[in-house]
């Protein structure tokens, strides 16, 4: 281009190019809250009344009786403070020096402010027909993991029953570590 000879492409592109620029910086300021919500996964929920019970990809669970005006949990939520928390004793006890006075579980609204949590492993869906010979059964399994390595899987497998007041959750517990 000579010096005396303006293009009118000049400005065009760079209002494509600052056009461009701004597009990624938006898209890179909404990545944490787009990451943040693939880690939220959505609870199961159990089909049932009068009790409405889910389960979180970490063991958060949460019941409640709808309409009773007496529930704790927020209701734009699913995911309750109840659950399964995993600490190991400080220095002397033998497991490794990563998991020495350390606890494990999940952020909840009301629920400790941990450091340390859980990995989600699998989430099955609801089973059975919900009587008391087939109750409705959900299996949720989710592990310790530190410096890379998997320490701990936890199977927690809940049960309800349709028509009753409460649910019941069991956790199976295995150290992945012993003999390491």
């Amino acid at each position: 281009m000579h010096p005396g000879k303006r293009s009118h492409r000049g400005p065009a592109r760079f209002i494509v190019t600052l056009l461009g620029l701004m597009s990624t910086l938006l898209a890179l300021a909404f990545l944490p809250a787009v990451a943040g919500a693939e880690e939220e996964a959505e609870p199961v929920t159990f089909p049932g009344s009068p009790l409405t019970t889910s389960v979180g990809p970490l063991g958060q669970c949460e019941s409640s009786y709808p309409n009773s005006g007496n529930n704790f949990f927020p209701e734009d939520s699913h995911l309750g403070d109840c659950g399964f928390f995993l600490a190991f004793p400080k220095a002397g006890s033998g497991q490794p020096t990563s998991l020495q006075g350390q606890t494990f579980g999940f952020s909840g609204f009301a629920g400790p402010r941990l450091e340390n949590f859980y990995e989600p492993v699998s989430q099955s869906p609801v089973t059975g027909s919900g009587s008391t010979t087939d109750p409705y059964t959900q299996t949720t399994v989710f592990k310790v993991e530190t410096e890379g390595t998997e320490d701990a899987v936890i199977t927690e497998t809940t049960t309800y029953v349709n028509g009753q007041p409460q649910f019941t959750s069991t956790y199976d517990v295995k150290n992945v570590t012993a003999g390491k």
